[in-house]
This record gives C-alpha cells, structure tokens and sequence, in this order.
C-alpha cells in the first residue's frame, strides 16, 4: 500500500476525534440529532484548525444510511466513499482554483439534480473567500433559494472578504485555533501509534511552532519521526531548524538591555544558519509571554515545560527588568510577528524594525549610560585619592579641548567617508551600516554635519558611544580633532488616498480601462511590505 502522510492517516472520522473546536461540534451534532438541517454554513478559522474535517464528518452524518445522525456508522457505502473522497453527492470544489463566474454557472446548472446514492447533496466550497465578486453573485441566489436537500458548506481562513449578502444567508460557525495543550496530546497519541516515543517537551515545542494547526503539527512531527523514534527536544530544534533556548536567552537579553550590537549579530546568526525568522519571532514571543508569567509571581507552569537551567538564567534576567519594559517588548514582537510575512530581505527588514520600534533601547541605553557614569564617579569619591587620581580626575571634569580650525572641506571628507565607515564597522556594526547610509553635509569651525537617511538611525546614532567612536576614527584618518553633530531628517510628507486615486487615474492604461468600462476608483489598497 502507498505511504499516506500522518495528517491524512490520522483525519477525525467522526466528532468524537475531532481535537477541540467544542462548541462546532456540539451545534453540529444538534442539529443532526434534531434533523434541523440549514441550507447553508459558513465554516471560518485558521488553517488546520478542521474546517474541511469536520465539514466532511457532517456530511456523512447527513448521508449515512442511519441518518441525519451524529453518529454515523463509517461502514456503509455513502460514509465509505464520502471517506474516501469518491462520493458523487459530496462535491469538494477549491474556490482558490476554480474562483470564476463560469465555475459557480457550472455549479448551479448540476445543483438542481437529485443526489446519485444520497438523501443530500453537499457542496464544500474551501477558500470560499478567493471567488471573485461575480462568482459570489451568481452563487447568491442558489443560497438564498437552494433546491430540496441539498447543503452549502462555505470553509474560510478569512471570513472579512466574504460579502455580507453570503453571510446572512448562512449559519455561521467560528473555529479557532488549536491549543498547545490540544495539539501536543494528539501529537503524543499519534507518536505511540506509529511506535515511536516522544517526550513532553519536543510534543510541545512541535506544537508550539505549529501556530494552532493540526496538520502544520502532524507534518513536522513526521519529519521528526522519519529520523528517529526517540524523540526528544534538542532533536526537534535540530530538524526543524528552530533556534536554541539559550540563544533566544541571549537575544531576550539583548532587547531588554538595549545591546544593538547584540541584537544585530543575532539576527545574523539566524541569516548565516538559515532559521525561519517566522519560527524564531514565534519563539521569542513565546519566551517573553513566559518572562512576564514568571514576572506576574507563577514561576511553576514555566519550571514544568523549559530547562531548569534556562528557568534560573530567566529569573536573574528579570531581576534587572519591569513588566512594563516586558510588554511593550511583546507588542512589538506582535507587530512583527504579523508584518514578517510581506517582507522581501525579511533579516534586514526585522533588524530595521527592532532598532526602529524599540525606542525603549535608545532610553535603555542613556540610562545605562548614567548609572555606568554615577558609578565611576561614586567609586573614585569612596576610594582614598591619591594624587594620580585626583591628576586623573581633574582631567575628567575639565571643559573639552579646544577644537582646532580645520583646512578639510566637506568634499575631501566624502573621498574619505567609505574609509571612514569601514573603520566604525570595525567598532560597532550597527553604527557604521547606518552611518553608508548618512551624508557628510559640512565642514565648519572644526564640526562636521551629516545626515542621517531615516529617523530611526538618528536615534541610534547620536548616542555618547557611536559619536565618540566616528569622532576618534575621524582623526584617526585625518589626522585632525572634529566634533559630530547630526541633522534631523526631512520626514517625507504622506500622500493622502486621495492623491494616490487621482495620480492612478493619470495613467495612460488605466485611463483606457476606466473610459472602456465607464468606471472610476473608488478606493485603493495599501501595498502591505
């Protein structure tokens, strides 16, 4: 017999081994038992949470020759071939392939006969959402006046983009996502009945990356299980590409303590070895939610499911903390989280966002900078100063040198500025990608302005340490003293909806649609990046 992969092999037959999504099941298994049957439901939730599953058992709860039941048989011929997906009264149609006007023509023509074998017919639109506006309309009238016996199951992953004419011609049932807890028991169950062994903490990492999907779960853990029969965590991490828990350690240390370097090389790291960034931002979200559970007083539930050494090194991280810090930290995974999957250079684009919306680090790093400064000063006022100190000291507190006229004009420091910029990178990575951006503006009494391309790299910038750094560099290179000073950006003002509309409208084929069609725009969609 053909190899059936695990998700096909292990599908819910009947309610009973569906995972979770209760309050479905329930309605569902009303209805049937009451043989209150609606013409038409609307199935809308995430992928993988059993939309198509369940839409399948109900038909055989519908079609088996006990029925309508909520218990159908799974021997006779109908629930056999519905099963099997060989059934002439259960018609499966993917509206992401067969999205058009003349498939829906198509539809309603076969509707109006009687079933072949059944007492119903039922069609199971998946995707229904990607049917084009007028395929939704043809198919408009068939719902609200559908022919005797026959049942419409619209399936979704985005219910928004159905037009609110179709929903109020359906009964709606939400599905959401699968639970950690819910997905690792299947997985645990499923791995003893391949016999294989599994420990708790790989079931769940497996679950945790499976983004509440049953069968994202059940494809990973068959990967994982090709390889092995015993299965443990550092296995999963090590198929599955997911980062290391002491790496997410360090990188959450990173952005709580402001390290851009840190921060930067970190996501190179997870460049260089190939991660999925959309696994190891799931990750480092799951790491915070469980920072801010132990910092709200419930270190136990974390204790059962991370190593305990990884649970020590969380506590001392949190001493130096606040749960404030850690929320706004996980809002802005969140962010990224939901923005990851528009990027083109996903790497740069998440190094870009962190060092742009984590304008906690800017203030992270002043502060830093002021207790490293009060403790310098604290520790020389405790100790007995001798007169080398006091020599040392006194250098400290004098006014900075006199600056010396510079002879150098702003076009021999551009002829430098790419020697310049390799010597900071030298020093600190960040600051000298951001400053190949920037623009050396002018030379002036000793003091050099440059431009800064965005906002974000200003900030990052004009910290003590990334101006001392290029200030030391430049008379390195130069030979002369100069004192950095940065510009503020231009902000390039928005283009209103409006604007964009009336430029669209400008263009020569879009003209030629427009006057072809006796149309106009009426709105336009953000191009999500």
């Amino acid at each position: 017999m053909d190899y059936i992969a695990l998700y096909r092999k292990y599908r819910p037959q009947t309610f009973d081994e569906v995972v979770e999504q209760n309050s479905v099941v329930k309605v569902l298994k009303a209805e049937l038992k009451q043989k209150k049957i609606s013409h038409a439901y609307l199935f809308a939730g995430p992928k993988g949470s059993g939309k198509t599953t369940i839409a399948r058992i109900f038909a055989k709860g519908l079609n088996c020759v006990n029925g309508p039941t909520d218990t159908p048989c799974l021997k006779c011929d109908n629930c056999v071939s519905i099963a099997n997906g060989t059934s002439l009264d259960v018609i499966e149609i993917d509206a992401a392939s067969n999205r058009g006007i003349d498939e829906i023509r198509s539809l309603k023509e076969h509707v109006q006969y009687v079933p072949v074998s059944s007492k119903y017919k039922v069609y199971i639109i998946d995707e229904a959402h990607m049917l084009t506006p007028q395929a939704f309309n043809a198919l408009l009238k068939t719902l609200e006046e559908p022919p005797q016996n026959v049942v419409f199951i619209l399936a979704t992953t985005e219910a928004d983009k159905i037009p609110p004419t179709i929903i109020s011609r359906c009964e709606r049932l939400y599905f959401k996502p699968i639970s950690i807890q819910g997905l690792s028991n299947k997985i645990k169950e499923i791995t003893k009945l391949e016999g294989a062994q599994i420990s708790d903490a790989a079931a769940e990492l497996i679950a945790r990356v499976s983004s509440g999907s049953l069968r994202n779960a059940l494809s990973l853990l068959e990967q994982v299980i090709t390889v092995s029969d015993l299965i443990d965590e550092s296995t999963v991490r090590n198929l599955l590409d997911i980062p290391d828990e002491k790496f997410i350690l360090n990188f959450s240390s990173a952005l709580i303590q402001g390290k851009v370097d840190s921060i930067f090389e970190g996501i190179r790291q997870i460049e260089v070895n190939g991660k999925d960034p959309k696994t190891f931002i799931n990750e480092l979200s799951e790491f915070f939610e469980d920072l801010l559970i132990m910092k709200l007083g419930n270190s136990e539930s974390i204790e059962y499911k991370r190593d305990a050494a990884i649970v020590s090194e969380m506590k001392e991280l949190l001493k130096f903390t606040s749960l404030k810090k850690l929320i706004e930290i996980s809002k802005i995974l969140l962010d990224i989280s939901n923005k990851v999957k528009f990027y083109k250079d996903v790497y740069f684009a998440m190094l870009i966002d962190f060092l742009d919306n984590l304008g906690i680090l800017e203030e992270t790093l002043e502060i830093k900078q002021k207790i490293e400064s009060k403790a310098v000063i604290e520790s020389t006022v405790e100790e007995n100063i001798s007169e080398n100190l006091l020599v040392q000291k006194k250098e400290l507190v004098k006014e900075e040198p006199t600056i010396i006229e510079q002879n150098l004009d702003i076009e021999r420091i551009k002829l430098l500025w790419e020697t310049i910029v390799n010597e900071v990178k030298q020093r600190n990575i960040p600051a000298g990608t951001l400053l190949s951006k920037a623009t050396p503006v002018s030379v002036k009494d000793g003091i050099i302005e440059i431009l800064p391309d965005k906002p974000f790299a200003l900030n990052v910038l004009k910290t003590r340490e990334n101006i001392e750094i290029l200030e030391e560099i430049l008379k390195k290179i130069t030979g002369k003293t100069f004192k950095v000073t940065y510009l503020e950006p231009k902000i390039e003002p928005k283009i209103t909806k409006e604007e964009k509309i009336k430029e669209i409208e400008n263009k020569k084929e879009i003209k030629e649609i427009l006057e072809l069609f006796e149309g106009t725009i009426v709105d336009i969609k953000e191009d999500k990046k």
